[in-house]
């Protein structure tokens, strides 16, 4: 005989800012909407005990994940997550390292939060990694400050949240000239692109709006 569990409220756990040691736990593979993805799980400790990882109010470790493109595109975050894990630099031409080289490797970086505006997510807070804070992990350091926090946007999320709001005026005007693939770019999440998909994004959907204007 089924038997149901407890009625009870939905957990929710939220990761505050701050620095942290990522330590990655899995790399995984996928296919969404932007195409062939790569996800990097990573264990997350606070700076001064990095073995010390953080918990969900359930007991389970909590886990950050970062979504990146299968290449590595220099400059971009994988490019920045794949030399601050291996400690290596890496060039164009250079061989890509193996999952090997990467798992259970630590980095350092600033986790701040974002609001998703569209997709099954919108209007939920969220914990995201600052591409531009990623650093490799060189042991324990001194203990941070209390109370010590950075409530300001960084340069990296001001540009991304104005090319959001940027290609959603493209996308508008694209769904008012009944462009062909308006309906594709409506159903798109935004915010789960990184800059550089953003930024091709617009002049792909800039361009089918000029065509549609020209024609």
């Amino acid at each position: 005989m089924a038997r149901f569990g407890s009625v009870r409220e939905r957990e929710f756990f939220l990761l505050p800012r701050g620095e942290y040691v990522l330590t990655l736990s899995e790399l995984e593979e996928t296919e969404g909407q932007w195409g062939d993805r790569m996800i990097f799980k990573f264990l997350v400790a606070p700076r001064e005990d990095f073995s010390a990882y953080i918990c969900r109010p359930n007991g389970d470790e909590e886990m950050l994940f970062v979504f990146t493109d299968r290449d590595i595109v220099l400059g971009a975050t994988i490019h920045k997550l794949v030399e601050a894990l291996t400690g290596e630099k890496f060039e164009k031409g250079n061989m890509p390292p193996s999952e090997d080289d990467l798992l259970g490797k630590r980095i350092l970086a600033y986790v701040t939060h974002e609001t998703p505006t569209r997709g099954k997510n919108a209007g939920q807070k969220r914990a995201i990694l600052d591409p531009e804070s990623i650093e490799p992990f060189k042991g324990p350091a001194k203990k941070i400050a209390p109370n010590v926090t950075r409530t300001e946007p960084t340069e990296t999320e001001a540009d991304r949240a104005a090319k959001v709001e940027q290609l959603g005026k493209l996308i508008g005007r694209a769904v008012k000239l009944e462009t062909p693939n308006h309906a594709k770019y409506v159903a798109l999440d935004l915010d789960d692109g990184d800059i550089d998909q953003l930024e091709q994004l617009i002049v792909t959907v800039r361009a089918e709006v000029q065509d549609a204007m020209d024609a």
